[in-house]
């Protein structure tokens, strides 16, 4: 069918194809970038702060208050140093627990919030008895308790920390996971297959083109000759 138009009006149309083909690539390239950003942005927001807020509230029962109570104990620590440190504990652990409730939670992250919520609470009641002790500065309640309680009191919120860390590492590894398949299949491999389809239309245009050159239409004698145009 190329045949039939002129050398300018072949070239023309090949430029044309390969500018679609080209257009299409940055539309695609586009797409890909706008969706990636929008994911890792989600990351970032929902996954990765969080874990930084879920380690902060971890680490202030786990070490902040348990380590208060065995140097008050130990009498590394006075009582009131002690309280104070269990009271800072506590702020730092509320602060970042609600920063945390504030993000994104859904289906089996909303049921596992819940249920580390409910050991908090729980945690809650038994530190409020350890700040009254430290207050009254009874030594010999602080050892029963440290002996009895406190390890009852913190370790399933901890077990629930680590459960809850673990669900955001599954969380972040589906998002980049679906990230990566659509520069596989949406994004990247498409943007190839646009750029070999317009490069194949160019030199088939150009194969047309070399083939139906006047100079190519003059042909000389096999005797020598003058030439002739076919």
């Amino acid at each position: 069918m190329l045949a039939r138009y002129t050398i300018r009006a072949k070239l023309m149309f090949c430029l044309a194809l390969f500018a679609a083909a080209f257009l299409c690539t940055i539309a695609t390239l586009n797409l890909s970038v706008r969706s990636n950003t929008a994911k890792f942005e989600t990351l970032l927001a929902d996954r990765v702060l969080p874990l930084r807020q879920l380690k902060v509230v971890a680490d202030a029962y786990a070490v902040s208050i348990v380590d208060a109570s065995h140097k008050a104990r130990n009498g590394n620590f006075t009582m009131a140093e002690a309280e104070r440190r269990v009271h800072e504990g506590r702020a730092r652990a509320a602060e970042n627990w609600k920063a945390y409730r504030a993000t994104s939670i859904k289906g089996h992250e909303a049921e596992l919030a819940d249920q580390t919520e409910a050991q908090i609470r729980k945690a809650e009641a038994e530190v409020d008895a350890l700040e009254q002790i430290l207050n009254r500065k009874d030594r010999a309640a602080l050892d029963a308790f440290v002996v009895r309680r406190l390890y009852a009191a913190i370790d399933p919120v901890s077990d629930a920390m680590s459960a809850l860390v673990s669900e955001q590492i599954r969380i972040a590894g589906e998002v980049t996971g679906d990230a990566g398949t659509f520069n596989r299949h949406g994004g990247l491999d498409r943007d190839r297959d646009w750029y070999r389809c317009g490069r194949r239309v160019v030199f088939r245009a150009s194969d047309c083109a070399q083939e139906h050159h006047p100079a190519d239409r003059y042909a000389g004698g096999r005797d020598g000759s003058a030439g002739r145009y076919t």
